[in-house]
């Protein structure tokens, strides 16, 4: 924990978040991991400071990175990213029995959703105030998986992914699984089957780090994540 305030801040978050510790508790039962880590997990969250606007403060790091790809929105992914890491940690809290600090994450996530939305979305696609050029897939797929967009913004988030593909093996689990939860389950694998085709058709065994076969490594657990969404 303490070396992840350096480094990967985002990974940390996703960690704590409702894909990571919560998740793992929600297939396991397994209560004591969840009482063992959640001191640190408090502590960590600490860490985290929300600006004027009442939106995450970006912490850079030793390696300051999102994802692979070009067009990364980070202030989108940094609110995603804290947002769900609250939700996770209210249900660690609630499990717990700790209702104090359960109160205080819904609190502060009460208050972040409708800044983000006031500040990122001008009703047809988000954008930071820094951010120039195409739409970032990676935040509105995340966004909505977030719950930080709800069923009105959805046409627009479907427009915006119909047109972008930026995201990295590893962010765009998150974009097919805003499919799923906007109800559009065979445009999410449309949408699949079109960008990890090259995969499935090679005669490689195993998932590649980037969607070129000749970057990065050829066996990369993080662009798994279809495996995932289709179990569920």
């Amino acid at each position: 924990f303490k070396r992840a305030r350096t480094l990967r801040s985002a990974w940390m978050l996703a960690t704590i978040g409702m894909s990571g510790f919560w998740n793992y508790y929600m297939h396991s039962g397994d209560k004591p991991a969840i009482v063992a880590a959640y001191p640190r997990i408090k502590d960590y969250l600490s860490v985290w400071k929300l600006d004027a606007n009442g939106l995450v403060v970006h912490r850079a790091g030793d390696w300051d990175w999102e994802d692979w790809g070009d067009g990364i929105d980070a202030p989108l992914l940094d609110n995603a990213w804290y947002y769900m890491a609250l939700d996770g940690a209210a249900h660690m809290a609630d499990v717990l029995g700790n209702t104090t600090d359960a109160a205080a994450y819904r609190s502060t996530m009460a208050t972040l959703k409708p800044a983000f939305v006031k500040q990122f979305w001008n009703g047809t696609r988000l954008a930071s105030s820094g951010h120039s050029g195409a739409p970032d897939d990676r935040g509105h797929g995340l966004a909505v998986v977030a719950g930080l967009l709800g069923t009105a913004e959805w046409p627009a988030v479907k427009a915006v992914l119909a047109s972008n593909t930026a995201a990295g093996p590893y962010m765009e689990k998150y974009i097919l699984e805003s499919y799923f939860r906007m109800g559009d389950p065979q445009g999410g694998l449309t949408r699949m089957r079109s960008r990890y085709g090259a995969m499935i058709r090679s005669t490689t065994n195993t998932l590649w780090e980037l969607w070129d076969q000749n970057g990065g490594t050829q066996n990369h657990a993080w662009t798994g994540g279809p495996l995932t969404l289709m179990s569920q």
